[in-house]
């Protein structure tokens, strides 16, 4: 009944961009990602301002990508993408914190992408850790922390695989994931 009467609303007022942000969120709890991106889309072509579009359809884009597993160009043209929405939303609000985390886990995605295939993923990591930190210096939440660890434990594991010492790289990952503890007694995945 409610995505009849948001869609209803949409088609009297293309205009109302709280309509399509309710309709993504409803396509978002019932996991049709497709629709989530489609419905931002076309809240965007109406208002190119409205940062919840563009996070929202961000992260339609890193699940989809995530959901690919024979076509490696298609997931990285959908990272690559949702890379552009959380870069579009810092433009229009600068620090945003969930833009940030959310190109750095994208940047990380990416990482991990070359990673498996056999290329390097230096660049890719040194950006995620880039919007990590910049994160972290405007709101030191657990969760930044925790992502930063992440991150900071893929560093090591590349520097390994590499015949490299990576044994700096798991202690910097290690003291982000105490942060990250310290801050919220939950985070039980962080260890």
């Amino acid at each position: 009944e409610a995505r009849r009467l948001l869609a209803s609303a949409i088609a009297r007022d293309a205009t109302i961009e709280e309509a399509y942000e309710a309709l993504a969120s409803l396509e978002g709890q019932r996991g049709d990602w497709e629709e989530v991106e489609r419905c931002c889309t076309e809240g965007l072509a109406h208002d190119r301002g409205y940062v919840p579009h563009c996070l929202r359809r961000a992260l339609a884009r890193r699940l989809l990508a995530l959901k690919i597993r024979s076509d490696e160009e298609e997931a990285i043209r959908l990272l690559a993408s949702a890379e552009e929405d959380c870069s579009i939303a810092l433009r229009l609000a600068p620090g945003h914190i969930e833009a940030l985390l959310g190109r750095g886990a994208l940047r990380t995605e990416r990482g991990r992408r070359r990673v498996s295939r056999g290329a390097d993923p230096t660049e890719d990591y040194r950006l995620a850790e880039e919007d990590f930190s910049e994160a972290l210096g405007r709101k030191a939440d657990a969760s930044v922390w925790s992502a930063r660890g992440e991150l900071r434990t893929d560093v090591g594991k590349w520097n390994a695989g590499r015949r490299g010492d990576p044994l700096a790289d798991f202690q910097r990952a290690e003291e982000d994931f105490s942060e990250a503890v310290r801050l919220d007694r939950r985070l039980v995945d962080a260890w």
